[in-house]
């Protein structure tokens, strides 16, 4: 196997147990105002149209459905996130040693991922204009990058960014 097709199973590995999710930190479904982190109205609207939450009077509920791709944050009580797919590294675009690592073992990694399989609701045109980044994460490959390192066990993620949408 060669360096390029181990960082690429490393990466699998980790995305396997990291979904893609609709917004980028946690949020909760109670709509008050002030609340930072809660749902915009125009996301309720798209998230109602698509099943996936119940419009209350002082929140949002979710639905059987919307349950199936709720993500509990578990440092912040009441708070979540939707998630639509995992990430899958389709290629490994370049590789380069980081000139600052004194070990040596420390190395940049370019690569194209898409979200293989996303849930059948990412398409609706609501949710698509109502989540921009979901939209454009569920149409094509996307850029990522990653810092990795070589260690005794194999590759390892050392730090690894949120897609750069070009």
């Amino acid at each position: 196997m060669s360096q390029a097709d181990e960082v690429q199973a490393a990466l699998n590995r980790f995305y396997a147990t990291e979904p893609a999710c609709v917004w980028t930190n946690s949020v909760t479904l109670e709509h008050s105002k002030g609340r930072s982190k809660s749902v915009t109205a125009e996301e309720a609207r798209a998230l109602d149209q698509a099943g996936l939450i119940d419009v209350q009077r002082h929140s949002y509920k979710l639905t059987n459905a919307g349950r199936a791709f709720w993500r509990d944050d578990k440092t912040e009580q009441g708070f979540g996130n939707l998630c639509f797919g995992k990430w899958h590294v389709d290629r490994i675009v370049s590789m380069t040693t980081r000139p600052d690592d004194l070990f040596g073992n420390a190395t940049e990694v370019q690569f194209d991922a898409t979200v293989a399989s996303p849930a059948l609701w990412t398409r609706s045109p609501a949710m698509q204009k109502a989540f921009p980044l979901m939209a454009l994460e569920v149409s094509r490959p996307l850029p990522h990058s990653a810092t990795m390192k070589h260690t005794d066990k194999g590759w390892q993620i050392a730090v690894i960014a949120v897609p750069s949408v070009p």
